[in-house]
């Protein structure tokens, strides 16, 4: 299964034991504008812990986003205990434009990881 035949849920509970599920986060930008945000729910067969992981925060920074996007493609529910949380572009923004922070700048100082 590609990550575009992933089945659509609208939270992370609706995803089963041993399931997929692909959550669209809709995001209001300050300037009207409205964005998606992808986050990927892997629920193991057995119980156990979260494990959350995250790329894209810096539009410049791409091989973490294929990695996990890769990552959570590869991996199968039915061999997982707890749950797996993947958000492969979280600054989709910044990706799509090829830039290292957003414009205008975020105070105080620009940086997903500080602010």
């Amino acid at each position: 299964m590609t990550i575009q035949e992933w089945p659509d849920v609208s939270s992370i509970g609706e995803v089963k034991s041993g399931e997929r599920g692909l959550i669209r986060l809709h995001v209001d930008l300050r300037n009207s504008e409205e964005e998606s945000i992808s986050l990927f729910a892997v629920r193991g067969a057995k119980d156990g812990p979260t494990f959350h992981l995250m790329a894209g925060q810096h539009g410049v920074e791409l091989n973490g986003c294929a990695a996990a996007e890769a990552f959570v493609n590869e991996v199968n529910p039915r061999d997982l205990s707890g749950l797996l949380l993947t958000v492969p572009v979280a600054n989709p923004v910044c990706v799509r434009k090829g830039q290292q922070y957003p414009d205008p700048p975020v105070e105080p100082d620009n940086n997903m990881n500080r602010v």
